[in-house]
This record gives structure tokens, sequence and C-alpha cells, in this order.
């Protein structure tokens, strides 16, 4: 699943919670190595459904980092991919669950790797890159929700298929990647490559 494990067959014996336990236990070079070799490998059409993924996941960790908050508990992005990991194991033979979370997961590693690069910002250009790559595979999207049997009607209101390629990716270049990647000069450059409007204007919610 990660390059960063091909090195060590035994990790094949291991539960999801525990491979996922032992990327977030990483230095954060290495851990910005994994996440980065893993959206290089993705093909397009999982890199478009941990769009969907995203734009889902980060209003959800908002409100449980909130909840949690008002109670005097700690929420944290590092505690919730191993729990992902924890439901990846759970739902073993449903395809459709273990589609849904392995994407959760991709956004979730997507997402602390944003957390990492405010206080490390060396990592930004790997995250700034990584977008590019998902943004560009945006519009596979608008034909392969055609057939959606994944994604609930509530998950998709972001998205309105019936724009052209361009336009979609223009949308979710400029509300949904990260404000910290947004600005790095990759991310302007591919909007000009595309010929598209870049106009960065994120709401989805920070990253606890």
């Amino acid at each position: 699943m990660f390059g960063f494990f091909k090195k060590k067959p035994e990790i094949n014996d291991r539960t999801h919670a525990a491979i996922y336990n032992e990327i977030i236990l990483l230095s954060n070079n290495q851990y910005a190595d994994v996440v980065k070799d893993t959206f290089n490998h993705m093909d397009d059409g999982n890199r478009a459904f941990t769009l969907i993924a995203h734009v889902n996941l980060i209003p959800m960790l908002s409100g449980q980092f909130l909840a949690k908050q008002k109670r005097g508990e700690n929420f944290t992005i590092e505690e919730f991919i191993p729990q992902l990991g924890e439901r990846l194991d759970e739902a073993a033979g449903d395809q459709v669950k273990v589609r849904r979370l392995t994407w959760f997961l991709f956004a979730a590693m997507l997402a602390r790797l944003e957390k990492l690069s405010y206080s490390s910002p060396e990592f930004i250009s790997v995250g700034a890159e990584i977008w590019c790559k998902i943004i560009g595979a945006s519009p596979f999207l608008r034909n392969m929700l055609v057939n959606n049997i994944v994604w609930s009607e509530e998950e998709l209101a972001w998205f309105d298929l019936s724009k052209s390629d361009s336009k979609f990716m223009e949308i979710a270049m400029n509300h949904y990647i990260p404000p910290i990647f947004a600005k790095h000069p990759c991310v302007k450059k591919f909007a000009e490559n595309k010929h598209i409007l870049y106009l960065p204007s994120y709401h989805l919610g920070a990253v606890p």
C-alpha cells in the first residue's frame, strides 16, 4: 500500500490500525515521504475520490474537535488516523465500506501533512504538488459518479457535475485546497497552464 513499507514484508501480517499507527510515529520527514509516495503512485480515480473524502472530512474533524473541546477532551488528526485504520479492519469483506474508508484515510493523511506544514514549511511544496495532482484528476468525477453507490447526495453536494472540466478544476482549486498549499507558486503555475482562474478562497475549516 505504501512505498515506505515495501522493504518490510512482515507488515502484511499487521492490521491496518497497526500500520497507520506506525505511520503516525514516523519522523515528520519520513511521514511526508510516505504521503508523497502514496499520491505519486495513485491513479487519477483514487485521487479524485480522495477529493470527495477531503471536503467531507475537514468539516467533520472540526466538528468533532469542538465537541470534544466542550467536554474538556482532546481530539487530533493523529488520533483519528489509527481509528480509521481500526474501522477499515472491521469493514473487511465489505468493498463499499473498504473503499470509502481508504479514501478517507488518504484524505486524513494529507490533512496531517497540512498540519505539519505550518511548523515545517519545507513540506509545503510536497503538499502543493500533491494537490495539483488531485485537482488535475478532479474532472474524472463527472464520469465516475454516474453509477455512484459509494457516496451520499449530501457528500456530493460540494460538486456540480454539470460543469466543464476547466470549471470543475477551477472551483476545486480555489475552494478546496488548504491556503498553505494554495499559495505555493506551483499551484498558480498549474492554473496558468490549465487556463483557469486562480483566486484561492478556502472555507472548509482547520485540521485539529
